[in-house]
């Protein structure tokens, strides 16, 4: 190999060091809403997620089903979408 492509080969193999480096410090920063609060002396950041996860609890097991009033299920039974499909939405 000539100078020029080992120089090329190193330069690409130390940007996508770079950029790994990058990702793996983004993962394992705090959530995006943590990152935009304002300068503190000090910010605490708990990540309840795994607790939930391992407690396996739902508060809203014991909620039944909303009913509908009469006039808008006949408002829905006419044919209106009550959602929008977001897969459509350009």
């Amino acid at each position: 190999m000539n100078k020029r492509t080992r120089r090329t080969l190193w330069f690409v193999a130390a940007v996508l060091l770079l950029l790994a480096v990058a990702i793996f410090l983004r993962s394992k920063a705090p959530p995006e809403a943590a990152r935009l609060l304002p300068e503190a002396d000090g910010i605490i950041y708990v990540n309840l997620k795994p607790i939930r996860a391992f407690l396996h609890t739902n508060p809203h097991a014991d909620l039944k089903p909303p009913t509908r009033d009469p006039q808008y299920q006949q408002f829905i039974d006419a044919g209106c979408p009550t959602s929008p499909d977001f897969g459509d939405v350009g």
